[in-house]
């Protein structure tokens, strides 16, 4: 998870059911605006198809070197 959010300000990355249970005693600390700024900067529509046009180039590419 720790690719999908920044622990303590977009979520809570945690080991096991009690911190979670602690986590979400915290939730008030997370702010909603800045999980939607980091959600539209890595996994926006746009971002994501830049990201997997970039992965077929690889994969191309490394194709073609055989």
């Amino acid at each position: 998870m720790k690719e999908l959010l920044v622990d303590g300000e977009t979520g809570f990355l945690v080991e096991d059911i009690e911190g979670a249970m602690a986590a979400v005693d915290n939730i008030s600390f997370i702010n909603r605006y800045n999980c939607r700024r980091h959600a539209m900067a890595h996994f926006s529509r746009g971002v994501m198809t830049s990201n997997y046009i970039e992965v077929y180039k690889t994969i191309l590419g490394d194709a073609s070197q055989d």
